[in-house]
């Protein structure tokens, strides 16, 4: 369905064909280098970025493809609506925000939170100095420094307001910083082009790993230039650039972030560290559990 939807006219058999690639990373019986079990896809080499000595001169040219010209583009309507990069891990997903964010020439307004503990109890009693409670990032919840530009695309975090269209996932481009408030234009859905006002609003962290809460009054928001790959789920883009650092952990990861777009032609995928490479493909994992396909 998301295939059909594609902004320039395509040959039925292309889109077909991208279709059927898609299902067979879904289902996980794409074809694999002689030797590799399943759980590698052989990924086309003509939609995988070539690697060069240095990381950073190849993340920046993922970010180009994707985000061609962003310094003098990002003003104009839609520009950010249908362009992406999609990462496994938030650690990876920072790194490419911050890139991207400072070639973005406008000035830029840090908003920081104020942090406590869910329980009062544990407030008093375990005493955790505020510098300790600010440098905790949990995912589900926003950063404690959060930094942004006016024209920035933004990643709401919770649902705030669902007749509206502020919901958990929805993309907004920020129109204007305020000291008490996030002035935004929401990108996608039924109420695509509408502005509307953000709060801060009080975000309870639910790590099972800690053996504690933190409760952070902040703006439920956060850059997305690049987001994770789980974060991407129900989205629709035109360009997307996938970066692998590190390789897909989860079910049917490969087939989320590769299936977000409409053509295949659109697709750059940059892995830094493949175990199988040839003239014709690269290997990338991919985690599927047959017996939740079938299912």
């Amino acid at each position: 369905m998301r295939v059909q939807t594609a902004p320039n006219e395509q040959d039925a058999a292309d889109l077909q064909n991208f279709a059927d690639f898609l299902l067979s990373i879904g289902e996980g019986r794409h074809p694999t280098f002689e030797g590799f079990d399943a759980t590698y896809a052989k990924l086309p080499r003509d939609m995988v970025q070539p690697r060069t000595s240095s990381l950073q001169d190849d993340v920046r040219s993922l970010i180009n493809r994707v985000y061609p010209d962003v310094g003098r583009h990002y003003r104009q309507a839609g520009y950010f609506k249908d362009r992406a990069i999609l990462s496994p891990l938030n650690v990876d997903v920072t790194a490419v925000n911050n890139s991207v964010l400072e070639q973005i020439p406008e000035r830029e307004v840090e908003y920081r939170s104020i942090d406590t503990l869910v329980n009062p109890e544990e407030q008093d009693t375990l005493q955790l100095p505020t510098e300790y409670l600010n440098a905790q990032n949990i995912s589900g919840i926003p950063v404690h420094r959060l930094r942004l530009k006016q024209y920035t695309p933004v990643l709401l975090l919770r649902n705030l307001n669902t007749e509206r269209g502020l919901c958990n996932g929805t993309r907004l481009q920020i129109v204007a910083l305020r000291p008490h408030c996030i002035h935004a234009r929401i990108l996608t859905g039924k109420r695509q082009g509408e502005d509307v006002l953000l709060p801060r609003i009080f975000c309870d962290s639910n790590d099972s790993s800690m053996p504690f809460q933190i409760r952070r009054k902040q703006f439920p928001v956060q850059v997305c230039f690049a987001m994770t790959v789980h974060k991407a789920q129900g989205q629709s883009l035109h360009h997307l650039g996938l970066y692998l650092p590190t390789e897909v952990f989860a079910h049917g990861h490969l087939y989320v972030a590769l299936s977000r777009v409409t053509s295949r032609p659109n697709i750059t995928v940059l892995i830094l560290d493949p175990k199988r490479e040839d003239a014709d493909g690269v290997a990338a994992k991919n985690v599927v559990y047959h017996e939740v396909v079938r299912d």
